[in-house]
């Protein structure tokens, strides 16, 4: 698998921020297109924001924009490498998504820094996009520190926009198969 480089995340991250760059229009057609393309994808991403309401809902919010950037960053590094038709979260998915994740944030107190600043493996052979992840966390880490009762959420959130770059990477073909 390709890794996204930093120079392309930080442009889109550039890109995101530019109050200009997207009307809500394009925003809400740009949602339309996740959710029809991706339905299941977009489930877990938006699902997954969702339920972090209950822990602290400006960073429900937060997860939510993150999990847009995160396929807007997809849709335009990789193109036509993200199939629709691999659109599946299978159960030994979901299931080894859980285990890793609940592993997670139980060491979320005693490690999460070194855990989320080095990405371990979901599956064997498997790790997250290094530069993705820096970013994210770092956004999320920047954000937390505006208020401190967003720091109730922060496992959750980075645990969860973890597991939703790994699923996009799920969504990527071979080059081959372009």
């Amino acid at each position: 698998m390709t890794v996204i480089p930093l120079d392309f995340i930080q442009a889109q991250s550039h890109t995101l921020k530019s109050v200009d760059h997207y009307t809500q229009d394009i925003v809400h057609e740009l949602l339309d297109e996740f959710e029809l393309k991706f339905p299941e994808t977009y489930a877990f991403a938006m699902g997954g924001a969702k339920v972090l309401e209950q822990i602290n809902m400006d960073m429900s919010n937060l997860a939510a924009d993150m999990a847009f950037d995160i396929y807007i960053t997809y849709r335009n590094f990789y193109g036509d490498r993200l199939r629709p038709e691999r659109d599946s979260l299978t159960p030994s998915l979901t299931e080894r998504l859980a285990v890793s994740l609940q592993r997670l944030l139980l060491q979320q107190r005693s490690a999460a820094r070194r855990l989320f600043e080095d990405p371990p493996h979901i599956s064997v052979g498997h790790r997250l996009q290094p530069h993705l992840m820096g970013h994210i966390i770092s956004e999320v880490d920047h954000y937390m520190s505006f208020k401190d009762e967003r720091r109730r959420a922060e496992g959750e959130t980075k645990a969860h926009l973890m597991a939703t770059v790994y699923v996009f990477d799920q969504l990527i073909a071979p080059p081959t198969q372009a």
